[in-house]
């Protein structure tokens, strides 16, 4: 992150331009998102980890009622 110093009498100010933040920002989140071509989509990834949860928990009600 660009950051730019301003010295005062016994303080000093930290600050960036809003450009220079958003340009930042921008590079890192081009960095770090996926290109949507790659992969399953988030919401999908979403839906079967939900799924597998119900499933998983399923199982288990089935094998404690089971051993009663």
């Amino acid at each position: 992150m660009p950051v730019h110093r301003k010295l005062h009498k016994k303080q000093a100010s930290v600050y960036a331009y809003r450009t220079e933040i958003d340009a930042w920002w921008q590079n890192g989140r081009d960095r770090l998102e996926p290109a949507e071509h790659e992969g399953l989509p988030k919401h999908l990834i979403s839906w079967a980890l939900a799924v597998l949860a119900i499933a998983g928990l399923a199982i288990l009600s089935l094998a404690i009622l089971r051993n009663r």
